[in-house]
């Protein structure tokens, strides 16, 4: 993985262009990684996840982290499916030459973010070290809805805000400050827990429902709605060192913390 991101950034140097004329070089430096990683849902799991969605869910079908139905990947049900985004998780940290022997990684807590239109507003996930997204179920015609990151401090290559935003003849990842995924079912995301994101375009979302939307907490009470829905599975996750021998600039192991 480290081998092929370092072919990628390599050859996106190579692509790009200054003068015709002008021999120079050019680097890449400080890119955002963020990680794709894909594990598909049978049928019975697809059940279960909508059993689970039902379960955690208030008496008008709302369940999201807010809400407080935010204890998902403590269900044993989806052991496999927490433990298989642990490994996509582990596998970014690798392309960040991590020595894994050094951590562990906790996930705090899990929750279902479900739609039909499929808008959430700009966020960030900033009290986790790293976040994760996992959509086990997608129905016929929401897999062209936009996943959209953003660096909200403006490209790192603008001298000042607003100075590329209407003078490139293209957007590329080195004048721009957002970059769209469209999820596929099965799909993974890792990222950085800070980097603010946005689902779909406010466009999207019927009139009647926009102003009574609470963060995109729509309502489902059957398996059938929630078959022709975007099933979302959120995590949030943080790093401790393994053990108390060195400081390694890491937090201590959970069993070493205590509550007041």
């Amino acid at each position: 993985i480290l081998m092929q991101l370092c072919m990628l950034l390599t050859n996106q140097e190579k692509n790009l262009r200054g003068s015709s004329n002008m021999q120079t070089e050019k680097k890449l430096i400080f890119p955002t990684l963020i990680t794709r990683g894909n594990l598909i849902a049978d049928q019975t799991e697809k059940n279960n996840w909508f059993s689970a969605y039902l379960e955690y869910s208030n008496s008008e079908g709302q369940s999201m982290d807010f809400l407080g139905f935010n204890l998902v990947h403590r269900d044993v049900r989806f052991f496999k499916a927490f433990s298989y985004i642990a490994d996509v998780l582990r596998d970014h940290l690798l392309s960040l030459s991590v020595d894994l022997n050094k951590i562990s990684i906790y996930m705090t807590k899990a929750w279902f973010n479900v739609s039909t239109f499929n808008y959430q507003h700009l966020h960030d996930h900033a009290d986790a070290h790293f976040s994760m997204t996992y959509y086990p179920h997608i129905a016929e015609g929401l897999d062209e809805k936009e996943l959209i990151f953003h660096d909200i401090n403006e490209s790192r290559n603008s001298p000042y805000k607003g100075f590329l935003e209407n003078i490139v003849t293209e957007d590329t990842n080195i004048n721009g400050c957002e970059h769209i995924f469209n999820p596929k079912e099965g799909d993974i995301f890792v990222f950085p827990a800070y980097l603010s994101h946005e689902v779909g375009c406010p466009d999207d979302v019927p009139n009647n429902e926009l102003d009574n939307l609470e963060w995109s907490a729509q309502k489902f009470k059957t398996y059938e709605q929630l078959q022709h829905s975007r099933f979302c599975v959120g995590c949030d996750a943080i790093i401790t060192r393994r053990d108390t021998e060195s400081y390694e600039n890491l937090l201590l192991p959970v069993e070493m913390w205590k509550q007041y």
